[in-house]
């Protein structure tokens, strides 16, 4: 807009009568063109005193009354005065200072409105538009006040009735999820009230991303999922696979599992931050996915208390290997070789708790001791009985297998349990202890320590072998059998 500076000096001339007239009756339009004018000219990188808030608001206020007659001339025409009365109507509805909504109002021909949530800022800026018959455009920014403005977002519009082109520069706007769509009755005081809303779902949606940060979880970041990216990618059993709900403002999460689970990316939905991620994936580690549960989600509990719960079992198996491995390379434990002549594998008690390092009853360090022990009483016994199992060290490539959900059991036609770990065939025997007898699982406090503390005692074992019967050179089954056959012995003979 170019405008002779006789304009800017003739608005001197205008000040004193303004601020007059406004004292005892309401400003004309031709006082509020100059004034406003002149604040618009006069300006500087510094805010002007005449371009206050308040100031600036005294002068448009009264303009919108005569929105149905604006006045079009030399200086403003007849969008500029819709466009001022908009402004002033966002204030009007949105409140001064209330729920941490503020305008900004240097530059009148392009005012900022600023949001200050919780856990963070936002901003849109609003632009008066060159057309009289055109929605204004908007910029809509979030970050930190220490930062400054951050990426600037465009928002623009082709005209009333059609839904708001978007385009973002960077994904922390989160304003590629807003969705607005124009119409002849709408203002734009309408549009900034319903991304306020937008904005307060995200950003209690990012208070609860934010509390993830357990010991076995880390947060790394978040941002804006794409669009379609947080439907139909769910693991099975989620609710929204069963449901087939899609759709809806997702943010991406990233985050660092221990136990040598790696990166892990989840799709949380804003309009429920607490239910079930619309779709997880564990990036480094894919074959994982099958030990994922979500029937263990509660709905209603924390973002992190759920995701600590969906991978404890996955996290326990994996400290355990990880503890092991560095032990035996600082030279606090044998090396992988000498490691299987001795060690069984895995021992765990119901098949989803911790796992245990299992041996022989005959070796130094046993994490499984069979023992002469006086029997507890019936009661005790009942209540202190979980199922052991072990499962072979060595079923891939990788190194020691996970347990949990990887132990998959079934019952053949013949009565006989069989089992498969990693799709690779397990054959299982269930070994009753003799009276008098009991094994007790210990569990490794520390890395080097070995004498473990005793966890839990069964009178059972199930021993799992791979690929061939488990009384083939087993060191652990012929041991129960020496025990089964000393407890045959001691017997005294049947009459």
């Amino acid at each position: 807009m170019q405008v002779s500076y006789s304009v800017c000096c003739d608005s001197f001339l205008v000040i004193c009568p303004f601020f007059l007239s406004h004292a005892f009756q309401r400003p004309t339009l031709v006082e509020c063109s100059n004034i406003c004018l002149f604040s618009y000219l006069m300006g500087t990188p510094e805010r002007h005193p005449l371009a206050l808030e308040d100031v600036w608001y005294a002068w448009v206020r009264p303009c919108t009354a005569h929105r149905a007659k604006p006045l079009a001339g030399p200086h403003f025409t007849a969008r500029h005065w819709r466009f001022f009365g908009d402004v002033a109507e966002i204030r009007d509805r949105m409140g001064h200072d209330d729920a941490g909504v503020k305008m900004d109002v240097e530059d009148p021909m392009a005012p900022t409105v600023h949001f200050a949530l919780r856990h963070d800022e936002y901003w849109l800026r609003a632009e008066c538009p060159e057309e009289a018959d055109q929605p204004p455009p908007l910029q809509g920014e979030c970050g930190a006040p220490s930062s400054g403005y951050g990426p600037e977002v465009l928002i623009a519009s082709s005209g009333p009735g059609s839904e708001i082109a978007i385009q973002i520069e960077q994904d922390r706007a989160f304003i590629a999820g807003f969705e607005y769509e124009w119409n002849e009755r709408k203002r734009l005081a309408d549009l900034v009230q319903e991304y306020h809303q937008y904005a307060t779902r995200i950003d209690e949606a990012i208070g609860h991303i934010k509390e993830i940060d357990a010991h076995e979880i880390k947060l790394i970041g978040y941002d804006l999922a794409e669009s379609g990216e947080g439907g139909g990618g769910g693991v099975e059993g989620s609710s929204q696979e069963e449901e087939g709900e899609e759709g809806g403002v997702c943010l991406r999460v990233r985050a660092r599992v221990a136990g040598g689970v790696g990166e892990v990316r989840l799709c949380v939905a804003v309009d429920d931050p607490l239910a079930y991620p619309r779709s997880i994936r564990i990036v480094e580690r894919e074959e994982l996915m099958r030990e994922l549960k979500a029937d263990t989600w509660v709905p209603g509990e924390s973002l992190v208390a759920n995701l600590v719960d969906l991978f404890a079992d996955m996290v326990a198996a994996g400290e355990v290997a990880e503890a092991y491995e560095k032990s035996a390379m600082e030279g606090g434990g044998k090396a992988d070789e000498e490691w299987d002549a001795e060690w069984c594998g895995f021992a765990y008690p119901m098949l989803s708790s911790l796992a245990f390092l299992m041996s022989s009853a005959f070796t130094s360090q046993p994490a499984v001791v069979i023992s002469r022990a006086p029997p507890p009483p019936a009661a005790a016994a009942a209540a202190a009985a979980p199922e052991v199992h072990s499962i072979p060290c060595k079923t891939s490539y990788t190194g020691a297998a996970p347990v949990g959900d990887y132990l998959m059991r079934e019952k053949g036609e013949d009565g006989k349990e069989r089992t498969a770990v990693r799709g690779r065939r397990l054959d299982g025997v269930r070994v009753e202890l003799p009276e008098g007898y009991e094994c007790r699982l210990l569990l490794q406090k520390g890395i080097g320590r070995l004498e473990p503390e005793p966890c839990t005692t069964s009178t059972t074992l199930t021993f799992w072998e791979h690929d061939r019967e488990p009384s083939e050179r087993s060191t652990l089954p012929r041991a129960l059998g020496h025990l089964a056959v000393a407890a045959a012995l001691a017997a005294p003979a049947a009459d």
